[in-house]
């Protein structure tokens, strides 16, 4: 059972995900060239790392929905958790993008599947329905944990099974990882837990290492061009640094927790990081829209304004001023937007929580 603090400690991890999650994007939308994005720092030190974070999470969470459900319940409930959201959401995202045109200048369609098109935009929730599915199956399959285990590893073959397989291959491990220590974390040794604070240590080193060839939406699993032994240096090294990277994000908020959280008053910063949290996956569903595609739309606009990019001619400012302030801001947007769908009643229908 998740105590307090640790909903609260959990939350705030997410809350900070989400919103380095849309720095990355801000950062990448309004450079606008891929080329220069995959070279920026700032960019890489998020994406070697964040969405993996997410998956860990994810699969230590889905550990208890595992434990008070059979199979047959449990893989109902974790495809309608995850189709309803990727399914509405997306019908949400297209009718944001496609309504304003329709109503201003009488273009766009609604019809012969357009509020279905980009249903693979989310394709994190496909990640996590294909490794959960996998997981679950492999976990009640069998009471012996050497038996289940293998299956786990075979599961890498099964989630590349999925569209954009890609993607779910490089997530499975760090949802398998969570899942396990949700299963064990009660068994596992104290000094092994502070083994985990090494990585205040070992991540910035990973980090000094890490190429634009690293990012997984660059360079795939396995990608033309390259030999076997390549690709095997290459998604090992991304593993790693993703789980270090996540230890040292989880280390961090966790200390920072401790001197700081107290069970009659939080304090204001974190309390919104932890609704944010909270409302992770409705901000992230409806980001596609509001935020990635209406964004570079805007940003076009402020650009020719400017006659020309002036942010991206000094990187410092762009990368620790405007592009964080803008990540907040939609941050704060966004779940103004979340707020309103949940007085409308609809936000249940949509995310499917």
């Amino acid at each position: 059972m998740i105590q307090k603090r640790e909903s609260m400690y959990l939350n705030i991890v997410k809350g900070i995900a989400i919103l380095l999650m849309l720095w990355g994007h801000a950062i990448q939308i309004c450079i606008k060239d891929d080329s220069i994005t995959f070279e920026n720092n700032v960019f890489q030190f998020i994406y070697s790392f964040h969405m993996p974070l997410f998956m860990l999470l994810s699969g230590y969470l889905f550990f208890f929905s595992y434990k008070k459900r059979d199979l047959k319940t449990l893989l109902a409930h974790r495809t309608q958790s995850m189709l309803q959201p990727i399914f509405f959401a997306t019908i949400l995202n297209n009718l944001l993008i496609l309504l304003p045109t329709l109503i201003l200048h009488g273009q766009g369609r609604l019809i012969n599947g357009a509020l279905l098109n980009g249903l693979y935009t989310l394709w994190f929730l496909w990640c996590v329905l294909s490794a959960s599915t996998v997981v679950a199956v492999a976990g009640k399959m069998t009471s012996n944990s050497w038996v289940r285990l293998l299956l786990m590893l075979a599961g890498f073959f099964l989630v590349a099974l999925f569209p954009e397989w890609d993607y779910h291959v490089y997530m499975y491990p760090y949802f398998v990882v969570g899942f396990y220590y949700g299963m064990y974390r009660d068994k596992i040794p104290d000094w092994v837990k502070k083994c985990a604070w090494l990585s205040l240590v070992l991540f910035p080193i990973l980090v000094s290492k890490y190429e634009n060839y690293h990012l997984i939406y660059l360079s795939p699993i396995y990608y033309d061009g390259a030999d076997v032994l390549t690709c095997v240096k290459v998604n090992v090294f991304r593993w790693i640094i993703g789980f270090v990277g996540s230890l040292f994000a989880l280390v961090v908020i966790d200390f920072v927790l401790k001197l700081f959280y107290r069970e009659d008053k939080t304090p204001a910063p974190l309390g919104m990081l932890a609704k944010l949290g909270e409302n992770s996956l409705a901000i992230y569903c409806i980001s596609v829209s509001l935020f990635t595609y209406y964004l570079s739309k805007f940003y076009d606009r402020f650009v020719r304004l400017l006659d020309g990019s002036v942010l991206i001619d000094n990187m410092t400012i762009y990368n620790f001023v405007f592009t964080p302030a803008l990540a907040l801001a939609a941050a704060w947007g966004l779940y103004i937007v979340v707020l309103i769908l949940k007085k409308l009643k609809i936000h249940r229908l949509i995310f499917g929580r």
